[in-house]
């Protein structure tokens, strides 16, 4: 697995293509987007409260929830982009399936580690503006990676591949967004 993060770090178009056609790759995979999820979805619950130290004390209960819903949301975004991958490759003729695009997609999330990361530290020392940098460039990094991902799993060219994971990107944070804000305003209805 190690050489295979390695491989998508360096944007090595063969690891790619080999996770993508590896269809035992999906639980190596699953467990990179569990790697993000969990932390992030922690961050998240916390960010709600707006107060970080309350949030961590005396006020588990509720953290874990809004936890457990944000993983479902952010595990759920996952299976949706990877759709929508498929989707828009099929517009250029591209052929591959869910899988191929749920295991590259998935390990493409090595790029979030750093992010993760990085954003923490930021966000406790109030670097707000910092940590947008931080996730900008991630972003960047991962465009670059879903963009190998989507040309190597599919087979269309790299402009045909960029197009797609722009689209996918700009379109996927909608329906991200959408979904994300409708699962917690379920869950806060039933908190209420």
């Amino acid at each position: 697995m190690l050489g295979r993060i390695l491989g998508i770090l360096t944007f090595r178009r063969a690891t790619y293509l080999e996770i993508a056609k590896d269809k035992s790759a999906i639980g190596q995979a699953v467990i990179l987007v569990v790697i993000i999820v969990l932390p992030y979805s922690f961050i998240g619950a916390a960010a709600i409260d707006g107060n970080w130290a309350s949030a961590w004390r005396g006020h588990i209960a509720p953290l874990v929830g809004r936890a457990a819903i944000f993983s479902l949301s952010l595990f759920a975004s996952w299976i949706i982009l990877a759709v929508l991958f498929v989707l828009v490759a099929g517009l250029f003729k591209g052929k591959s399936t869910v899988g191929e695009m749920l295991r590259v997609t998935g390990f493409v999330e090595v790029f979030s580690i750093p992010a993760l990361l990085c954003g923490l530290v930021l966000a406790i020392l109030g670097a707000v503006s910092a940590m947008e940098v931080v996730v900008g460039l991630i972003v960047i990094l991962q465009l670059g990676g879903y963009t190998i991902g989507v040309s190597e799993a599919a087979g269309i060219t790299m402009r045909k591949a960029l197009i797609t994971a722009l689209v996918v990107e700009s379109v996927g944070f909608f329906v991200v967004v959408l979904f994300s804000n409708l699962i917690m305003a379920l869950f806060k209805m039933q908190v209420t």
